[in-house]
């Protein structure tokens, strides 16, 4: 996985925490200035024998006469256990919990993906178990994040005193301080986001992100492209699109009965085997394509995996076609009544070449490159690329038993 996976730069999931993160630390300030404001202007004043933090009364029946002078005898003070107005306490209150829904709603779909992609990227490597680590960290962000709405909404329910419901409405008159106005803007673009899942993928690359693992970005915008050119070739790509795209996992793209699974940063091993159909020729190595596209063809499983690279050098670009060699298929194929290898029919690059033709790598077209350069509009190689493989998933023969 790349070291900014589980940044998630810029996710919905991402921006809702940083949120859930400002409301926990402004709600205790919130109350203090609200109490403090109360105080000083709407507390209510008790009557007081003492005058200990108490003020002279306004009220005659407070003062007496003693030697021909009037002297107080009753003093107020403020209440001590003051109880806050429900006003804004009940809209702070909405505010978290339309946080809390927000949260909710992405935390649901992160749990379902995190378990995908513990199954399609287990493994016994040192990378495999940093894998298994960055997940097990997405998961507890999102468990203090719940943590943290939780604590908010005990503490205004304990400050009130009482049951406390929301209300969508401000209070007016605004407490005008800063922490208040704060919470307002935080408010407002919270309302603004709402449910919708923001379009921030497609514009992930469009301006410069100083602190973003490059190539992991390249190689996730080109699984977007993948499957815009699956739309475009007819072709209609199914589940959970942006899970599988930052996390791993399957995607399957469908027209009419025939189908392709495009699995997105698969860990081809052993333990894996039984979820992609493939394995390494060396029983101990684990292999990690960029994509890997699988269809049913002839009773058996044929393949296809991409590697992404920013690399435009012949050796780097090369290197991407050791998965031709290096994988086969655990379905039998038999040629001449002997069992063989069933190898992937094509071990391509995708790199950022500027150019409207894919080169290849030989002259069978085992391996090559796919030019996928952000700022071309043109992506005719790539259709050209992805047009073979659905032909090749069109001609199938019966599925495998």
């Amino acid at each position: 996985m790349g070291s900014n996976k589980s940044d998630l730069i810029g996710s919905p999931l991402q921006q809702t925490l940083r949120v859930v993160e400002k409301v926990h630390n402004l709600v205790p300030r919130l109350l203090n200035e609200l109490e403090t404001e109360e105080q000083g202007a709407l507390a209510e004043m008790v009557p007081a024998m003492v005058p200990r933090h108490a003020s002279l009364s306004t009220r005659p029946c407070d003062y007496a006469l003693y030697g021909g002078q009037t002297i107080p005898y009753r003093w107020l003070r403020p209440e001590q256990e003051q109880v806050l107005p429900a006003a804004p306490l009940r809209w702070i209150m909405h505010v978290i919990q339309l946080l809390h829904d927000d949260l909710q709603l992405h935390a649901g779909r992160l749990r379902k993906q995190v378990e995908v992609a513990r199954l399609v990227r287990d493994g016994d490597s040192v990378y495999a178990v940093l894998d298994r680590h960055q997940l097990e960290h997405m998961l507890s962000e999102v468990y203090r994040g719940e943590v943290q709405v939780q604590r908010s909404l005990k503490l205004l329910q304990r400050r009130y005193g009482k049951k406390l419901s929301p209300s969508q409405y401000p209070p007016s008159p605004f407490p005008r301080s800063h922490s208040w106005l704060d919470f307002r803007r935080l408010s407002d673009s919270l309302s603004r986001k709402g449910k919708a899942m923001t379009p921030w993928l497609n514009e992930l690359l469009s301006a410069p992100v100083p602190q973003a693992d490059a190539p992991f970005l390249y190689q996730r915008w080109c699984g977007l492209q993948l499957l815009r050119s699956c739309e475009r070739l007819g072709w209609e790509p199914s589940g959970e699109i942006r899970g599988a795209l930052f996390l791993g996992g399957p995607l399957e793209i469908r027209r009419g009965e025939k189908k392709v699974l495009l699995w997105i940063e698969p860990r081809i091993s052993t333990r894996t085997a039984h979820l992609t159909g493939w394995n390494c020729v060396e029983k101990q190595e684990e292999l990690t394509p960029d994509f890997l596209l699988v269809c049913e063809h002839n009773g058996g499983r044929d393949a296809f995996t991409l590697d992404a690279t920013l690399s435009t050098g012949q050796e780097a670009i090369a290197a991407k076609g050791r998965y031709r060699n290096r994988l086969q298929g655990v379905d039998r194929i038999v040629v001449a009544g002997v069992p063989v290898l069933r190898r992937p029919l094509r071990s391509w690059a995708v790199a950022p070449f500027l150019s409207r033709y894919c080169r290849l790598g030989d002259t069978e077209g085992w391996t090559g490159m796919i030019p996928l350069r952000v700022e071309q509009k043109d992506r005719s190689a790539l259709d050209a690329w992805m047009g073979d493989v659905f032909r090749h998933a069109e001609a199938a023969g019966s599925s495998p038993a």
